[in-house]
């Protein structure tokens, strides 16, 4: 209903209700409170309490949303009670009866109208790894049809502890048997549908009761069929005109004694092609090239002497079009234009129903978010139809490092299998530096003439983050003047008289006349296409040294400077020399971000050291502690992957604060002391890693290392830009004439305007007589052009 959160938000309890109410429910489910269920000591009591605060924030969401329940009930894992019905658990003389109960806890927030047990049997008692007919709801030849149980709910336990809170929402337990079977394979799950007819189902789980033998020897069996190029590769998924067709194949249990592929040209005569060995039960077979639109339909056969085996995808073959290289490549039913989109792009979505849950509606959404997080409101943005596919452009926001999506059409989903569509976006390009001072870059030249109709011009142009404080203006014709914020981009509308409007900008330097900061060394992550020893991006630093042992190493991430160890005493490191030592005053400060710390001897962090490469500083985390140490000992900070701002001020010669804020949270400031001179910076990765197959969890990355300094004093320095916009007078407008005053001086009689029009001509008329007639002339040199200002007439005697 609300999903605008990140894991950021959820791991601190922060921003959206949505985001409020899991982090209160992942509280609940900690194992730490699970050890004293029912035992009546304190902790049986806080799974309720957090629970009590889950439900509480949930329900903000919901009763904002009345009516929009679309979710069935929540269904927890079928359990079941015996275990191994009809064969043997505890008591190996004794087998347990072969009747068993299937029971779950079952609740929806709009009520329950049934909670039902469907089962049904294997045909043969096995499950064979060739056939996925177990797993489905579907199911096929090789199983029966489901039973259906109807299941009754109780409440368990029947009575709380005295520590625990009454529950605001209790889920009851459903139950049902399952008789009268044995020497069988059964496959079960649980249905459940709310008051709003919406159904859900729980995973399907198989139990043999009683005993059903060995399984018989595997038949050859084809496992995979696929094409290069085709959608199963991400990094080539279209086949293009003159580009040849691979089709591969996987077999298993037994070499086959022939293999072949089938395959029609636009539906025309099937051919059959012999296929090659390519490794262990690994085929492949070039079909050749084909032409633009053409399309090629396949399937493998195999046989041995016993057996024959076919793969034609469940009856519907196999295909693949040859597109020219322009076109969208679908995967799944979605494609993206371009394939590879960047950050701060537009990206096009398409989304072909096909013969998907959507096929056939009359309207299509996409819901969609970046990173992880950030989706839009539910339920998407509306898409337009074109042809038989939807599609909908929009700018991929600049910090995204992957974009997701899925759709729907207001009621019915397609999450692609519960999975979403995630796709990789290239990083957006770091936007150029603002260089220092202040430039004009609206009008492009220094002199711009405009129409008389242009009373205004918005000038633009940048301003470095060398200048410090507002911007100031003026407009020396119109006497004009005011003052805006800094920005790296400005725009000043500016009002124009008519003539040269000589505008000058102005911005005083950082430094000058009081004191500031200045980022005398920069480097970040992003500046680089790849990161090796001897790398030397930004300034102010010496270049890198990097040194991993044999099950270590360095790599470029998003997330930063990224780093790895494995467990063995393996380590990477990486040393930034500075150009020049630190000095008083000067702040280091660097980001970083762990991953997972390896309990039994990992370590990660950062420490800043002297010319010799003695750490005179560090900041830490090992594995098995709980917080992050620095040479004074633990901090109060504790473990987070979060990302961690860390700034470190030398103070005094020996002594320095650090600042470390934690991303989402707040800073913890330190004072220690220093023994030595500070000249390079280090980060490492040491021993972190263990046989778990998670070792990507435990990468470590650094970014954004800077040093600034305090500087300033002395006197006031200002940057300034300067433009010409002259404006043309109009070509009927009447001349000003107003505001006359008729001063005397030393004889001449003078008539003063205080405006007039630009490029006018204005003159004192007299006549020598009024009556009987009048003869107007221009007074000898009285004639003047107006400047758009002020305007004074002599009138001699």
């Amino acid at each position: 209903l609300e999903n605008t959160y990140s894991m950021n938000d959820v791991e601190w309890g922060i921003g959206s209700d949505t985001a409020k109410a899991w982090h209160f429910y992942l509280n609940a489910e900690t194992s730490c409170y699970w050890y004293w269920d029912h035992s009546g000591e304190p902790w049986d009591g806080y799974v309720t309490r957090a629970s009590n605060l889950a439900v509480a924030e949930a329900m903000k969401v919901i009763n904002r949303h009345p009516g929009g329940d679309t979710k069935g009930p929540s269904i927890f894992p079928p359990q079941r009670n015996v275990y191994n019905p009809g064969s043997y658990m505890w008591d190996e003389n004794d087998p347990d009866p072969s009747d068993f109960t299937v029971w779950s806890y079952v609740d929806d927030v709009s009520g329950l109208e049934s909670v039902t047990l469907k089962w049904r049997t294997d045909k043969d008692g096995y499950n064979p790894l060739s056939s996925i007919q177990n797993e489905t709801y579907a199911g096929g030849d090789e199983v029966n049809a489901w039973n259906s149980v109807p299941m009754s709910g109780s409440w368990d336990p029947a009575q709380k502890v005295s520590v625990c809170p009454d529950p605001v929402a209790r889920a009851q337990m459903f139950s049902a048997d399952i008789t009268g079977q044995n020497n069988v394979l059964i496959d079960y799950y649980i249905e459940a549908v709310d008051s709003n007819n919406n159904t859900s189902k729980s995973e399907i789980i198989h139990v043999v009761v009683g005993e059903v033998g060995a399984p018989p020897d595997p038949e050859l069996a084809i496992t995979s069929v696929s094409s290069w190029p085709g959608p199963a590769h991400a990094d080539n998924p279209a086949l293009n005109p003159g580009e040849d067709l691979w089709i591969d194949a996987l077999t298993a249990y037994g070499p086959p004694t022939q293999i072949h592929v089938h395959s029609s040209v636009d539906g025309g005569a099937w051919t059959q092609t012999a296929m090659q060995t390519n490794g262990d039960n690994a085929w492949h077979v070039s079909l050749g090239s084909f032409d633009e639109g053409e399309c090629v339909a396949f399937y493998v056969t195999a046989s041995d002497a016993e057996t024959s085996a076919t793969n034609n995808n469940g009856g519907a073959n196999y295909s693949i079009c040859c597109l020219s290289s322009n076109a969208p490549v679908f995967v799944n039913g979605v494609a993206l234009v371009p394939p590879s989109p960047q950050a701060g792009q537009t990206v096009e979505v398409l989304y072909d129903p096909g013969n998907r849950i959507l096929s056939g509606v009359g309207s299509v959404n996409v819901h969609h978010g970046y990173n992880g997080a950030n989706w839009t409101e539910s339920p998407g943005d509306a898409m337009t139809q074109t042809g038989s596919w939807w599609s909908l452009s929009f700018t991929i926001p600049s910090p995204a490092t992957n974009i997701s999506m899925c759709f729907n059409d207001g009621t019915t989903w397609d999450n692609n299998g519960g999975q979403d569509w995630t796709f990789s976006v290239i990083p957006a390009e770091p936007e150029p530096p603002v260089p220092d001072g202040l430039a004009i870059t609206n009008p492009a030249s220094s002199t711009v003439t405009v129409g008389h109709a242009v009373a205004e011009f918005s000038l633009q142009g940048s301003a470095g983050t060398n200048l410090a404080g507002t911007l100031t203006w003026t407009n020396a014709l119109s006497g004009a003047s005011g003052s805006f914020p800094h920005a790296p981009h400005w725009v000043l509308p500016a009002s124009l008289a008519i003539g040269d409007n000589l505008i000058t900008l102005s911005g005083q330097i950082a430094g000058s006349g009081s004191a500031s900061v200045s980022t005398v060394a920069v480097d970040s992550a992003s500046a680089y296409a790849a990161w090796a020893n001897g790398d030397n991006e930004g300034s102010g630093f010496a270049t890198w040294t990097l040194y991993h042992d044999a099950n270590a190493g360095h790599f470029l991430d998003p997330a930063g400077w990224g780093l790895w160890s494995h467990a063995g005493t393996n380590l990477a490191e990486a040393v930034r020399p500075f150009a020049a030592p630190l000095a008083v005053g000067d702040t280091v400060h660097v980001s970083m971000q762990n991953g997972w710390i390896w309990e039994e001897g990992g370590s990660v962090g950062i420490a800043l050291r002297d010319s010799e490469g003695a750490t005179l500083w560090e900041f830490y985390f090992n594995g098995g502690d709980s917080f992050y140490n620095t040479p004074a000992g633990p901090t109060d900070i504790g473990w987070t992957t979060n990302a961690l701002a860390v700034d470190f001020t030398l103070t005094a010669a020996d002594a320095c604060s650090v600042n470390i804020l934690p991303a989402g949270g707040t800073a913890h400031p330190y004072t220690g002391t220093v023994a030595g001179t500070i000249a390079q910076f280090r980060a490492w990765s040491y021993d972190n890693g263990a046989d778990d197959g998670q070792n990507h969890f435990r990468n470590f990355f650094v970014d954004d290392l800077r040093i600034t300094r305090l500087t300033g004093g002395g006197d006031e320095e200002y940057s300034t830009a300067v433009v010409h916009i002259i404006r043309e007078p109009g070509s009927g407008e009447a001349p000003v004439i107003q505001n006359v005053t008729l001063p005397e001086a030393g004889g001449d009689m003078q008539v003063n305007l205080s405006e007039s029009l630009d490029g006018a001509t204005y003159a004192v008329w007299a006549s020598p007589t009024l009556i009987p007639t009048q003869n107007w002339q221009i007074v000898e040199s009285s004639a003047q052009t107006g400047t758009g200002g002020a305007l004074q007439l002599s009138c001699p005697p």
